[in-house]
């Protein structure tokens, strides 16, 4: 199976964001995710808000077919 070259997006990205980045998708390798609650808010700081994260996360996990990994 040989493999495939990198798709890039025409997209237009917000004046915000850095110029001349290359975004690379369907690489087939690991991407990282990482993300901060607004202001540092504690918005998961119960079981019950972890277990919601964790079933959207998985629902996501299973439409889209990705790997979780830790």
């Amino acid at each position: 199976m040989g493999l495939k070259a990198p798709r890039t997006l025409n997209v237009a990205y917000p004046l915000s964001m850095t110029k001349g980045l290359v975004r690379y998708h369907h690489t087939g390798g690991f991407h990282f995710l990482t993300w901060s609650c607004y202001r540092r808010r504690p918005y998961l700081a119960s079981a019950q808000q972890k277990d919601a994260f964790e079933h959207s996360l998985e629902t996501m996990r299973l439409r889209y077919g990705f790997v979780v990994s830790g």
